[in-house]
């Protein structure tokens, strides 16, 4: 468990880690409390429709995707912010490469 405080620039410290295809993610925060990730998924790639026990948020940083959250499509972009509850069945498809922040809550 990682409770100390934390500083990192996202895109020199951990995106530029990134192997610019398919779908990657890397943790990295785990505390008590939540897990934070950061995920990019190249144009075309789909993480296919899943649920989680717990809830969490979805903060867009780059590209656009379409954002499925139970039945309803979100077009997503930089900047968008998504709150999903737990057990909240959604799914992403990136249209453009896509990188996105994911804070899973425990």
């Amino acid at each position: 468990m990682d409770e100390q405080p934390k500083v990192l620039d996202l895109e020199k410290d951990i995106i530029s880690e990134s192997p610019g295809q398919g779908i990657w993610s890397k943790t990295f925060l785990k505390s008590k409390g939540m897990n934070a990730v950061v995920m990019r998924l190249e144009a075309g790639e789909e993480l296919t429709e899943h649920t989680s026990k717990y809830e969490a948020v979805i903060h867009a940083l780059k590209g656009k995707a379409v954002i499925t959250l139970e039945e309803e499509e979100v077009k997503a972009e930089a900047g968008t912010w998504i709150h999903m509850p737990a057990k909240t069945a959604h799914s992403v498809t990136a249209e453009e490469d896509f990188i996105m922040l994911l804070y899973i809550v425990k």
